[in-house]
């Protein structure tokens, strides 16, 4: 490159050393030099540099160094190149018998002494460690740092270098032919290396953070053999290095969208949602934003249904544009809660950016199903029509995508130690990244997030917030967590509605007016009195949801009202998160069509949807009237948010339900110490001192009592029970139970996390790394995101005379054959996950179908084939038994 250096001439030996290999090819077998694998990768850093990462991102980086762009630039293409020094060796080299002569001749002696040898990057790292000292200005444990990192480039960063056989490192020969290629790398990409260095340990491990990633994505897209075909024999490396250069950029303009343009705030809102003006808590934020520089963290509680996501959507271009960032993740509960968030974010970014070519990603473990499996084509292969996202669609890719949405585990899996846990965190880095729903985590879920606030914070990365409500003291947690301690502005005198922001050093509080009272009658209900409450709620007409806690009591419910026949047939409705995804998906249109936003009904129809927890998070339903299992405060009070959440007029409501009412199903303080087979029980002392905060009420209104009820549960002052002795002892027990619960849990996830990223040993905490998809391991060695029940994906097929068909569609398939696209995504549609404890080892101890070990959609799931709906676990007493009304029942056959 003009006023570049050219490297010297390579020795002959370094030209007999190959980086990869393309076997079977219409040539046969090709071999690609290992140099040119080096300068490639370094070419695509350079590009990624150049037109991917953030001029935020740059910044830092460039800050972090003490050097100019264009000299940073150089340094980080050259610690790319770098990466793979290790395959310089015999341990490596060996590994593809046909090169073994030349290597020979060539002076490099290769011993074979096993097949078992020490991975490439591992060799990397041994090689850096010493090499890096005497090359850069850095200080040793800085130096040592960047080996560990740039060794690790598999995902695995070690502490230190492992112990390594003489015969794998190949004694002085070898280490001349390394020594040249780092000589000749230096040579060529003349990175300044006396350079500044961060003395601070968040700045540093920041640093290593984003170095990384950058490599690790530069490797694989400079892997690509369709992209960068072999070619061995000796080159000019300065010539060679132009011309990666422009094949690089001819990729990278294929492989990464066009980013977003930069908004400008006057009038942003209104172009993403041109439909409707601010309101009075969206105007709040938008007269804070120009108060707020990255990092910033901003935390909305309101009640539900008051645009909280519109105004965070606002905040996130403000702060993505002020800090030019490279794009937003918004962060989700679960699955299906990310679909929907999918759909509005695609709608308020096409509103807002006409033209614009793609759509966020979705970012979740069954996303890849959505999309065509990733596909590379070059500008000289011809035009493709690959999805502008599709390179993104790996898990362990997806938050490098400019714009994702997704569920909020994929970003907790950012700060587990899991391999290429930072990857993640570079892809997060200066982003804006939107959590939603807040207040549903539980101990151990707070944990990992307050980790992955303060990870944001050092990355440059903003924040917000949404939640209808908090405890003081979760909220307190959370603003810590984010960097460190700043001045409060005032007084937080505000307990709810209020936005909550940190930012610059600076801490403050925005109260928000009430907004709309809503008051809420309340009732109690015995557990057999569903079926008649129902009965009478509903006589005049109306739309009834009953929420219960499991899977199973929601199957029974349905089915007694079913026998009852309350309501048409076609208008009893079941919504849980057992049934196969395809048949969820189509349930939960129906649900939605039947009970949302657009759907105009009499007062006098009458329809019931029974339904778990999946109706309780940011989907937009509206009911007349609710019954509900007792559940946490805070919750029970997001589900009375779905009581009369639309405005219809009078035509639309039945006289008896003209005020929204809910009624909580009562249960005995010794059912709520029992814990379910069938899923998610709730703390039962939470529980208790629900049922004691509202038994008597008659009302609940909302904004006024959502603090005060919030506190009465949570807080840490034991209530009064003398007029309820027979709940002391329940009580003490569910409380020394919770707490006993929680130690184990915070401990579980510090036994998960990365450093804090002010840690020393932030590199090499992770010498082992978890586990993030294999059910099968042993649970301490599982990137757990959640400390759920152990679970397991179910593929669900019908026996239909001789061929398998899964129950999403498509087939006949058959356990010995093939997996094309099509059938491996029905398959993977017709999944469904299975929590049940008495069902669980039956399923895990039977071993997937071969053709499903490699492949990224089914390699961890397990096999169930139904004969009429019914499917017997070997060596079990369980049954797994399914229908398209039920979904998945899990039996106990008794003897």
């Amino acid at each position: 490159m003009k006023g570049e250096p050219a490297s010297g001439r390579l020795p002959q030996a370094c030209w007999a050393l190959w980086g990869k290999t393309r076997q079977g090819s219409a040539a046969g077998d090709e071999t690609h030099a290992l140099i040119h694998h080096m300068v490639e990768v370094a070419a695509v850093a350079g590009g990624l540099w150049d037109c991917v990462v953030a001029p935020a991102v740059r910044s830092d980086v460039c800050a972090w160094v003490g050097l100019a762009g264009g000299e940073t630039r150089r340094l980080v293409e050259w610690l790319a190149a770098l990466h793979d020094i290790g395959k310089a060796s015999p341990a490596f080299q060996a590994k593809y018998p046909p090169a073994i002569a030349a290597l020979q001749a060539a002076g490099l002696p290769v011993e074979l002494q096993g097949s078992q040898t020490t991975p490439h990057g591992a060799i990397s790292q041994h090689v850096l460690t010493h090499e890096l000292p005497r090359l850069l200005g850095a200080p040793l444990p800085v130096a040592r740092r960047l080996a560990a990192i740039i060794g690790g480039h598999h995902g695995i960063w070690l502490a230190n270098p492992p112990d390594i056989k003489g015969w794998e490192l190949g004694g002085e020969p070898w280490d001349g032919v390394r020594r040249a290629l780092i000589d000749a790398l230096t040579g060529l990409f003349a990175p300044r290396l006396r350079c500044h260095w961060p003395a601070s340990e968040v700045e540093c491990n920041a640093l290593l953070v984003v170095v990384a990633g950058l490599i690790t994505m530069a490797d694989w897209i400079g892997s690509m053999v369709e992209c960068f075909p072999c070619r061995c024999g000796p080159s000019d490396l300065a010539e060679y290095l132009e011309g990666a250069r422009a094949k690089a950029r001819e990729v990278l303009r294929v492989v990464m969208p066009g980013g977003l343009p930069a908004p400008s705030g006057e009038g942003l809102f209104g172009r993403l949602f041109p439909s409707f003006a601010p309101n009075s808590m969206q105007q709040a934020a938008i007269e804070l934003s120009s108060r707020l520089v990255g990092p910033a963290l901003v935390l909305i509680e309101a009640p539900t249904g008051c645009g909280k996501t519109e105004a965070a959507l606002y905040l996130a271009e403000c702060l993505r544009a002020r800090g030019e960032g490279p794009g937003t993740y918004v962060a989700m509960p679960t699955m299906t809660t990310s679909n929907q968030m999918h759909d509005r974010v695609s709608a308020a970014l096409s509103a807002a950016y006409p033209g614009l070519q793609w759509r966020p990603l979705l970012v979740h473990g069954q996303a890849m199903w959505r999309a065509p499996a990733p596909e590379v084509e070059t500008e000289a292969d011809g035009a493709t029509d690959a999805d502008p996202m599709a390179w993104f669609l790996p898990r362990k890719r997806s938050l490098l995508a400019p714009y994702g949405v997704g569920t909020v585990d994929q970003a907790l899996l950012s700060v587990l130690a899991a391999s290429h846990f930072y990857l993640r965190l570079y892809g997060l880095a200066r982003k804006t990244v939107v959590f939603d729903e807040v207040h549903a985590y539980d101990t151990y879920m707070s944990a990992v997030f307050e980790r992955l606030l303060a990870w944001l914070h050092a990355l440059g990365s903003s924040v917000v917030i949404l939640s209808a409500t908090l405890p003081a003291g979760t909220r307190r947690r959370l603003l810590d967590a984010f960097g460190p301690p700043a001045i409060r502005m005032a007084d937080d005198g505000v307990s709810y509605p209020a936005i909550r922001w940190k930012s610059a050093g600076r801490e403050g509080v925005v109260p928000l007016p009430g907004g709309d009272r809503r008051e809420v009658r309340l009732s109690w209900l015995a557990r057999d009195a569903v079926v008649d409450d129902l009965r009478a709620a509903l006589c005049e007409g109306g739309c009834a949801a009953v929420i219960c806690n499991t899977v199973g009591r929601a199957q029974a419910t349905y089915l007694a009202l079913k026998d009852a026949g309350l309501v048409p047939r076609d208008e009893l409705y079941l919504f849980h998160a057992r049934y196969p995804h395809a048949w969820r998906e189509e349930i939960e249109r129906r649900v939605l069509d039947r009970f949302g936003k657009g759907r105009r009904r009499g007062a006098h129809e009458r329809a019931i949807l029974v339904a778990t927890q999946v109706v309780e998070q940011s989907l937009d339903l509206d009911f007349d009237y609710m019954l509900s299992d007792l559940a946490p405060v805070d919750l029970l009070i997001q589900r009375a948010g779905r009581l009369h959440r639309h405005a219809r007029g009078v035509d639309q409501r039945p006289p008896r339900l003209r005020e929204p009412a809910l009624t909580i199903v009562r249960a005995a303080p010794e059912d709520l110490l029992r814990v379910a087979d069938d899923g998610p029980m709730y703390e039962p002392y939470v529980l208790l001192r629900t049922l004691l905060a509202l038994e008597g009420r008659q009302s609940l209104t909302t904004p006024d009592d959502t603090a005060l009820l919030i506190d009465a549960v949570y807080n840490d002052k034991e209530p009064d029970l003398s007029s309820r002795p027979e709940m002391v002892e329940a009580l003490q027990r569910a409380r020394a139970a919770m707490e006993c619960s929680e130690r184990k849990a915070v401990a579980e996830a510090t036994q998960r996390l990365v450093a804090d990223p002010a840690g020393r040993y932030f590199v090499g905490g992770q010498g082992v790394a978890l586990y993030d998809d294999d059910p099968t391991v042993h649970r301490s060695l599982q990137a757990l995101t959640r400390l759920a029940d152990p679970s397991v994906q179910v593929v669900c097929v019908e026996r239909s005379g001789n061929g398998l068909w899964p129950v999403a569609g498509g087939g006949p398939w058959r356990v010995s054959g093939q997996l094309d696209d099509a059938i491996a995504r029905a398959l993977a549609e017709s999944s469904v996950t299975v929590t049940h404890r008495g069902a669980l080892p039956a399923l895990l101890n039977q071993p997937p179908p071969a053709s499903w070990k490699r492949h990224p959609f089914l390699r961890y799931c397990r096999l169930a084939v139904f004969a009429d709906g019914v499917c017997a676990l070997p060596g079990s007493r369980y049954t797994l038994r399914l229908s398209r009304e039920l979904g998945l029942q899990v039996t106990k056959e008794v003897p």
